[in-house]
């Protein structure tokens, strides 16, 4: 077994034939062991006719040289992880996606931070359904949707899928994990970084700043009056992010800003808005939405914020967001639709941080349902 693993951490064959799927997942097929490899009709191929000249010989060479290059070369994320929940082997998508060097994985559990995924409710993979000890357990592969957490602090969504590795005799020894980013980037944003980028961009965290926000908050506020359109505002605050920067210094606050910046901006729909309002106060403006999916994309956004942290030297900075929501309604102004998300958003506060703060349901049926007694 360990002979195994030291060869896969080399980078040689036993990568060769990643991808040759069986019933019981994805096998290991070196050329020393290709004679004892099952078929996918559950027979045994006859042995390997002698190649002349060493022709196997040159092969197997080959393959141990281009396989790294392959894995090199690719965009998706690639690794390795024993049956003790080690990485052994890291390639350079892996380090272009997650922010971690090579020599900074390699060896270490992927329960900690270089993966430490987390689903749409914020809970890590190692809390709940962890896909790796899954597709040991059942020895068939699977494919989830997920967010990791990169070296920055922030969240990343990805695709990942994995898959159980053998070694030359049959035995699982470990599985193999490709990842890829799930690109999406807000599209008011990428228009404003296209056309007016240093007018409308807030410098620091690469969302909308407080002049486009305001746009924002008048295009959705029309769209509402012209078509039905029904926008949502969620405003939330960086919790303590003042003795952050009393502690650690502005930079770390800086670094933490920009992490829930990204992190929000993972969860939002494409045609959502971000945008930073001030120093540690941001909008995120949702269109055409309704109550139900306002208080899960809130409470999705503050669950990830939450399960991230920074790395600062020692010490592990986590933070989390108070929140205040309101949909506009009919009869709202601007004036109204704002105070509403910023009086909650004090609420949440008051209460110790760390939650969501929303219009209460009645009030909402009574907007839309008027008394008919008070006419």
């Amino acid at each position: 077994m360990s002979h195994e693993l030291n060869r896969i951490q080399t980078g040689l064959e036993p990568l060769r034939g990643i991808g040759q799927e069986s019933p019981s997942g994805v096998h290991l097929v070196t050329g020393s062991s290709a004679a004892h490899a099952t078929g996918s009709n559950g027979s045994t191929p006859p042995p390997p006719v002698p190649a002349e000249n060493g022709a196997v010989s040159h092969a197997v060479k080959a393959d141990a040289v281009l396989l790294p290059q392959v894995l090199t070369l690719l965009e998706e994320g690639v690794c390795f992880v024993d049956l003790k929940d080690r990485i052994r082997s890291w390639n350079k998508g892996a380090e272009t996606i997650t922010g971690y060097q090579k020599d900074e994985a390699i060896g270490r559990s992927c329960c900690e931070r270089v993966f430490m995924h987390t689903n749409r409710a914020g809970m890590t993979a190692c809390q709940g359904d962890c896909p790796s000890r899954s597709v040991l357990a059942s020895g068939a592969s699977q494919e989830v949707e997920m967010f990791l957490l990169h070296k920055q602090g922030h969240r990343v969504p990805v695709s990942l899928r994995v898959a159980p590795l053998r070694g030359n005799s049959g035995q699982v020894i470990g599985s193999i994990h490709i990842f890829a980013e799930r690109r999406h980037s807000l599209a008011a944003i990428e228009h404003a970084r296209d056309f007016e980028r240093f007018t409308f961009i807030d410098a620091l965290t690469g969302v909308g700043n407080r002049r486009y926000t305001e746009v924002a908050l008048g295009q959705a506020f029309e769209a509402f009056a012209r078509y039905g359109r029904r926008p949502a505002l969620i405003i939330f605050d960086v919790d303590r992010l003042h003795s952050v920067n009393t502690h650690f210094g502005r930079e770390a606050g800086d670094q933490v800003l920009r992490s829930v910046s990204r992190t929000i901006g993972s969860c939002l729909r494409s045609y959502d808005f971000l945008g930073r309002w001030n120093e540690d106060e941001f909008f995120a403006i949702l269109a055409d939405t309704h109550s139900d999916h306002l208080t899960g994309m809130a409470e999705e956004c503050r669950r990830q914020v939450a399960s991230s942290s920074i790395l600062m030297g020692s010490h592990c900075l986590q933070t989390s967001l108070s929140m205040g929501t309101s949909l506009l309604v009919p009869n709202d102004t601007m004036e109204s639709w704002y105070a509403r998300a910023a009086r909650n958003l004090r609420e949440a506060k008051l209460a110790g941080g760390n939650q969501v703060v929303s219009d209460p349901v009645n009030t909402l049926f009574n907007w839309f349902h008027p008394n008919p007694a008070a006419d």
